[in-house]
């Protein structure tokens, strides 16, 4: 566009030098004609607005871009009415670029607008103008509309993006090659108990516990040249306040726009997770020791089957563990109870019942490996 502009004040420059003002109604015809033969191979949209504020000429891209014709813009000051948009002070930038003056001074300075096209589309566009000598004024329109929409969408994205980065539940932290925090999200101040300001631009080495700096220290270099390392391991940090916590790291390395090599991590507070399984695990001992101690045949079914079972019961079955893990409680038994009802029949009900929450509490003839009976008291509970 400047250019253009460019150019027009040359052929004025060119070929009238100091006489403009002694031109005559032919020169100036001849003038314009020139101008017009040169404004109808740009690219740009361009209308000519005379000295008596009448749109006399436009370009064949203006018709193109907002599909308005010569006739459609016989009245400039009723058409900007009609296609300018007021939300945008759109009407009174229009109105000034044709009048020539704002606060009685001639500014054509560049503005973005939106205008209405004749099919009732919305475009924007960036406007600016040249005027003559004899107070006509060329005015161009650049069609901004994709770029607008495309940053209108950059921009949106963008917000989303910090949004759900804010308002997540996990740390979220971007690291330099220096080692130092560029950026440290809500959840990430919370977990060590530090404000926004107190972490950018801070080692993050100062927050890892003593145990966990070498190893976390190693892998970040060798991340950041490049090298393969695991993108997820749990490490432990220092709050301010001295906490101990343990997290887990999901990382990933990232290069901005100066080809700085920086890593991103999603950081995941799992303290009470490792508390809550070191628990269990010393719950689980103590139920295998007592399990595997105890004075009574122990023995763990699923569904019919006995899936787990004690060294007191394979004592008392006089067998080896994969005899018995898998079978039913009815193959250790006779065909039938005293009672005579089948140990299979009898044995299913009773299971049944357990497992429907009814403790059951009975006597039983077993039989062992070698086919030996054997009475037995026998108690059955659910558990989950």
């Amino acid at each position: 566009m400047k250019e253009e502009k460019s150019s027009l004040n040359k052929l004025l420059a060119r070929r009238y030098k100091n006489n403009i003002n002694n031109l005559s109604a032919e020169d100036i015809s001849f003038l314009y004609k020139n101008i017009f033969e040169l404004l109808n191979d740009t690219p740009f949209s361009v209308i000519f607005i005379d000295s008596a504020g009448s749109i006399k000429y436009i370009t064949p891209k203006f018709s193109e871009m907002f599909g308005y014709e010569l006739r459609d813009l016989r009245n400039p000051e009723t058409w900007f009415n009609k296609v300018s948009l007021t939300e945008d002070g759109g009407k009174d930038i229009l109105l000034n670029f044709i009048r020539g003056k704002i606060n009685g001074r001639k500014n054509y300075s560049a503005k973005t607008i939106g205008i209405r096209t004749k099919s009732k589309n919305i475009k924007k566009v960036k406007i600016t103008a040249v005027e003559t000598e004899f107070e006509n004024r060329f005015i161009f329109f650049e069609d901004i509309t994709e770029r607008s929409n495309y940053e209108e969408t950059i921009k949106e994205s963008e917000e989303k993006f910090r949004s759900i980065v804010e308002n997540s539940q996990a740390g979220i932290i971007i690291v330099g090659g220096d080692f130092l925090f560029n950026y440290v999200n809500n959840q990430f101040c919370k977990m060590l108990g530090y404000s926004y300001s107190e972490l950018i631009g801070k080692d993050f080495r100062n927050y890892l516990n003593e145990d966990s700096k070498n190893l976390v220290t190693e892998r970040y270099k060798k991340r950041q040249a490049g090298e393969q390392v695991p993108s997820e391991y749990s490490f432990q940090i220092v709050t301010k306040s001295g906490v101990i916590k343990t997290v887990q790291i999901s990382s990933a390395v990232t290069i901005d726009k100066n080809s700085n090599v920086k890593t991103i991590a999603q950081i995941l507070d799992i303290t009470d997770k490792v508390y809550a399984e070191k628990k269990l695990m010393e719950s689980e001992r103590r139920y295998r020791t007592l399990f595997e101690t105890a004075g009574d045949s122990i023995f763990i079914m699923k569904n019919e089957s006995f899936i787990d079972c004690n060294e007191i019961t394979l004592k008392m079955f006089d067998c080896k563990r994969n005899q018995i893990i898998g079978q039913p409680p009815y193959k250790f038994s006779p065909l039938k109870q005293y009672d005579g009802t089948s140990s299979k029949k009898k044995a299913v009900a009773i299971i049944k019942e357990a497992y429907e929450g009814k403790p059951q509490h009975f006597e039983w003839l077993h039989k062992k490996y070698s086919g030996e009976l054997f009475d037995a008291e026998v108690s059955l509970t659910k558990f989950e």
